[in-house]
């Protein structure tokens, strides 16, 4: 578990809420958190922003 699932789980989100709320689809949040994508900044900036956090580290 990365810090962006672990913070997202910590605020009791689901997925799916996370993701449109960042407008990225499920398959790219998932693929975030498992580490098999690495988040432009824009996306970053946008998760941080959601999970109501000054960044996200990764």
């Amino acid at each position: 578990m990365n810090a962006v699932e672990l913070a997202r789980r910590s605020r009791g989100l689901k997925t799916k809420e996370v993701a449109e709320a960042i407008g990225v689809s499920v398959s790219v949040l998932s693929h975030v958190e498992r580490g098999g994508r690495r988040p432009y900044p824009k996306l970053r900036r946008e998760l941080a922003r959601v999970l109501g956090t000054r960044s996200v580290a990764l």
